[in-house]
């Protein structure tokens, strides 16, 4: 195997172990009970705005 071919490998199998982790660790950071009451509020924020907005109008 010659050197391109050794990285080309590297990069694929590395490659795909690191997007593995960073997706396992965001699923895991946004559906950790202790983020709940966070994520929440982050939503029903954006729905406050939407109907103040609406009522300005």
């Amino acid at each position: 195997m010659d050197l391109h071919g050794f990285l080309v490998l590297m990069a694929k199998t590395f490659g795909l172990l690191w997007m593995m982790a960073i997706f396992l660790g965001a699923a895991w950071y946004a559906y950790r009970p202790k983020n709940r009451a966070r994520h929440e509020a982050a939503g029903r924020s954006v729905l406050d705005a939407q109907l103040e907005a609406r009522g300005r109008e």
